[in-house]
């Protein structure tokens, strides 16, 4: 029930297929983790194969892009360089603008277009089992078994249950060579981020590095491998949305304390606010940023990607993965969500494709077309 699945619902929808979508959560719309999704040209043009009405919906709830900067600061703050890229030339080289879209609300604008009998919440996925015979003689069918021992069958399931997906091994291995070696790949990389209403940035300088201004994308690198602060506008309401990073080598003694206790992790964690700020003390416009932000407001995570699939691990006869489910990734060039997005146009196409010849041809023809892309950007996402 995330974006992924959402995308992927839409799509088939829209192309006759009677797509039901099951989410584990009671709710369907529930907290985010106060990111944003930054919607470039190529989930542009995906949305637009999923579904024409999507893109117009996205782009309601987000803000464009006018202009992205990058300053390169030493560690005690100050700027050596500063470049920037004009958001229209891009807009006229690859045909779309560049949007920030806060994931809360893309995700609402998403469930939106789907009709509420479709969507069943508190329905969380512990197994498949790929049979012959449901409602076509020889046909293979699914049956999807629930924590609470309820039991769905379908012609095809679409596994999107990110990037802890509790399918993914099945679909992965299931009547193959056990391959192994799919457990999360964690980096160095310590990230935290949050939401805030621009306001609350009232009277403080854009000239300030890592401050944005209206429309801009503002990035600061801190003087030290994965130090760096990240600020622009997310959503049509005025909200701001910001991260800092850090290397777990330079992370404060608190941080690291939580790093050895499991406790690392989520929102609201008592202290973070000011031991990030003696982390970037040097640093005007983090300080400012983490000011006007209250505790419970900070997520907080370290990055982590798993290993790239073979094509043949993205699916199981008729059952498929999709989104972060097939191809989690680290962060650093905003693509996870637009390759979701893609993966769902893709699916929708293969399977008005396939036609008579059914599901398990068009999950074949699917994951030809998706499993090399995917670790491609998967593999320059972790190296950047």
């Amino acid at each position: 029930g995330g974006p992924a699945g959402l995308a992927a619902a839409c799509a088939l929808r829209a192309r006759g297929f009677d797509a039901h979508v099951f989410e584990a959560s009671e709710a369907l719309l529930r907290r985010g983790t106060g990111t944003g999704i930054m919607v470039s040209a190529n989930g542009w043009r995906a949305l637009e194969a999923c579904d024409e009405a999507l893109p117009p919906a996205i782009r309601e709830a987000g803000a464009k892009i006018s202009r992205q900067n990058i300053t390169v600061c030493d560690e005690d703050g100050g700027v050596r360089r500063a470049i920037g890229s004009d958001a229209a030339q891009m807009e006229k080289d690859y045909g779309h603008a560049q949007y920030n879209v806060p994931w809360h609300d893309a995700h609402a604008a998403l469930a939106k277009m789907l009709p509420d009998e479709v969507v069943h919440c508190g329905a969380k996925a512990t197994g498949y089992a790929v049979e012959t015979g449901f409602d076509l003689v020889g046909e293979e069918s699914v049956r999807l078994m629930l924590e609470d021992d309820r039991e769905v069958r379908c012609t095809m399931l679409v596994v999107a249950d990110g990037a802890g997906s509790a399918l993914r091994a099945q679909v992965a291995n299931s009547g193959k060579v056990e391959k192994g070696g799919d457990d999360a790949r964690p980096t160095s990389q310590l990230l935290w981020n949050a939401l805030i209403p621009t306001e609350r940035l009232q009277g403080v300088s854009t000239e300030l590095p890592g401050i944005h201004r209206p429309g801009e994308v503002e990035f600061v690198t801190c003087g030290k491998d994965g130090k760096a602060i990240l600020s622009f506008d997310s959503g049509a309401g005025g909200i701001t949305s910001w991260y800092l990073t850090l290397d777990e080598s330079d992370a404060p003694e608190a941080v690291r304390a939580a790093l050895s206790s499991g406790e690392f992790g989520g929102f609201g964690h008592a202290g973070r606010v000011d031991a990030l700020k003696e982390e970037f003390s040097a640093f005007q416009g983090a300080l400012a940023l983490l000011g006007a932000t209250e505790e419970t407001e900070i997520f907080e995570r370290r990055l982590a990607d798993r290993q790239p699939l073979s094509e043949d691990q993205w699916y199981d006869g008729p059952v498929v993965l999709l989104g972060d489910a097939a191809h989690p990734m680290v962060p650093s060039q905003g693509q996870g969500t637009m390759v979701a997005f893609e993966d769902a146009a893709d699916l929708a196409e293969c399977l008005k494709a396939a036609g008579v010849a059914g599901p398990a041809v068009a999950a074949a023809r699917y994951a030809r077309v998706r499993a090399s892309r995917a670790a491609r950007i998967q593999r320059w996402s972790r190296d950047a």
